[in-house]
């Protein structure tokens, strides 16, 4: 009958109690081992240290809730969107001031001109536009469809060359606001006599009064140009 070799006892010669398995993570021999992988998994990774994350500051633009990488940077899209506010002017001043003369003279084909006025003339069915007609009952669908249209200025995507906003914007705070966006802001004025002149001949009898509501509403503010006409 044939005999094979002994059976090795564990431990024998080696300084280990018999029978007992190798330390975890270890070789029989002592030596540490790293666990493999098993083919197609991803590694284990371990979360970033706290000051390996890059400090956040809140976006300096005015209601933005997202964060920037310095305290005085705006976040991306408020800096494409201001990228895209140079290209806008505000055109502001009393009524008869000739806001829509200086644009027309100014603006070229292609260009985006929001008008109330024009907007009252697009959803009226018998507009009367030398006579300035703004029924009340149009006046939400007007302004919610300038809105509309501001919004989408400010916030989409466009090739727009450039954009011509016609506002009255007697109060300081709102050619701010414009200013903030990175618009040009034009003042368009005239004398007062002028104005009431004007609207004499060309507005209907309550726009004596719209003007002299401007100059009460009037507040100083940041102008970038002021342009007199008469």
């Amino acid at each position: 009958m044939t005999v094979g070799p002994p059976a090795v006892t564990r431990g024998a010669g080696t300084g280990e109690p018999p029978g007992n398995p190798p330390p975890t993570g270890a070789t029989p021999q002592g030596h540490p081992t790293h666990p493999t992988p098993r083919r197609g998994t991803t590694p284990p990774r371990h979360p970033p240290r706290k000051e390996d994350t890059p400090m956040r500051y809140a976006c300096p633009t005015p209601g933005c809730p997202t964060t920037a990488p310095t305290r005085t940077t705006r976040c991306e899209q408020c800096t494409r969107r201001n990228s895209r506010a140079h290209k806008i002017t505000l055109v502001c001043g009393p009524p008869c001031s000739g806001k829509n003369t200086w644009v027309a003279k100014h603006a070229q084909p292609g260009d985006l001109i929001v008008d109330l006025d024009a907007l009252y003339t697009a959803v009226n069915a018998n507009p009367t536009r030398t006579d300035h007609d703004q029924p009340a009952a149009l006046t939400p669908f007007a302004f919610d469809a300038r809105d509309a249209i501001t919004n989408r200025l400010l916030h989409g995507d466009h090739n727009l060359r450039a954009a011509w906003i016609i506002h009255s914007a007697p109060e300081a705070a709102t050619r701010a606001e414009w200013k903030q966006r990175g618009a040009n802001i034009v003042m368009i004025t005239a004398d007062q006599d002028t104005l009431t002149h004007r609207a004499q001949v060309q507005r209907p009898n309550q726009w004596g009064e719209h003007i002299q509501d401007w100059h009460r509403r009037y507040t100083l503010g940041h102008v970038d140009r002021t342009v007199t006409t008469g």
